[in-house]
């Protein structure tokens, strides 16, 4: 019996030890190849940029920085690398649009004031191109942007009649909501007064729920109105 418990337990330990060499061997390939996977990319992040081949007609504008020249200010935008040219001038669009925006935005003095206007701009000057990275050929798109005076008095007068319109509806609908108020509570005193208080109970449950349709009403109403 005691033979056999010895050759039970000598059999666990040689499976156990078996299963920990194995294991050791398996984690051995994978650290190496996560290494060397971990060195490729780090050479290659490394190495990338410094071989991006552009044409030789790249206009010298597409890397420039936002430029103020007297009443004219000019801002390159791009659409950055992609493998298709649909999608990078899809990309261009939306880059434009941002960049409208925030010059808007900035000009204005306002955080969300390009939401509430409307105005077009187009660019003076577009490129396209198809530089060359260490992975491969790109395509990339390019727009520069101006914006003159009369650009920016457009954009002052659009925002002060939004600003304007604005108020009146807020002051229309918080003037209107009291009106209807009052006129609701004058309804239930006269009522009251006129039945000389047998339907107090029902006229006050009347008058309390038009006073919360009217609230649920403003409400909203004023989710539709811009809060500038």
């Amino acid at each position: 019996m005691q033979r056999t418990r010895f050759i039970s337990f000598s059999a666990v330990l040689f499976v156990a030890a078996s299963w920990s060499l194995a294991a050791e061997q398996d984690s051995v390939p994978a650290s190496s190849a996560v290494q060397e996977l971990s060195l490729a990319v780090s050479v290659a992040a490394a190495s990338g940029p410094s071989r991006v081949i552009y044409p030789d007609d790249r206009p010298e504008w597409v890397e420039a920085a936002p430029v103020k020249d007297g009443a004219l200010d000019r801002i390159a935008v791009t659409s950055g690398p992609h493998y298709s040219l649909g999608e990078a001038r899809r990309q261009l669009e939306e880059a434009i649009k941002t960049a409208a925006d925030e010059y808007v935005n900035h000009h204005l003095g306002a955080p969300k004031a390009a939401q509430y206007i409307t105005f077009e701009v187009t660019p003076t000057k577009t490129y396209e191109e198809r530089p060359h990275f260490s992975f491969g050929p790109m395509y990339q798109s390019h727009a520069l942007l101006q914006f003159d005076e009369s650009f920016r008095r457009q954009v002052e007068q659009d925002w002060k009649e939004a600003v304007t319109l604005s108020r009146l509806v807020k002051t229309g609908l918080s003037g209107g909501a009291i009106f209807i108020l009052l006129a609701v509570v004058f309804g239930y005193l006269k009522a009251d007064n006129a039945t000389r208080g047998f339907y107090t109970r029902r006229l006050r449950f009347g008058a309390a729920t038009m006073i919360l349709a009217v609230a649920a009403a403003v409400y909203f109403a004023a989710q539709w109105i811009p809060w500038i």
